[in-house]
């Protein structure tokens, strides 16, 4: 019946989401990323 499904259309104009306040790591990520911003736990990141 795969013929018969009805697929809905992709929305054009789909409506994002955010965020806001700050990103705040707890520990360095420096292991992880060469990302400045992840690897000082003392900085906040405002969102």
């Amino acid at each position: 019946h795969f013929d018969h499904e009805r697929i809905p259309e992709r929305v054009v104009h789909a409506r994002g989401s955010g965020a806001h306040g700050y990103l705040q790591v707890y520990e360095s990520m420096a292991e992880y990323t060469k990302a400045k911003f992840l690897q000082d736990p003392s900085v906040k990141i405002p969102v």
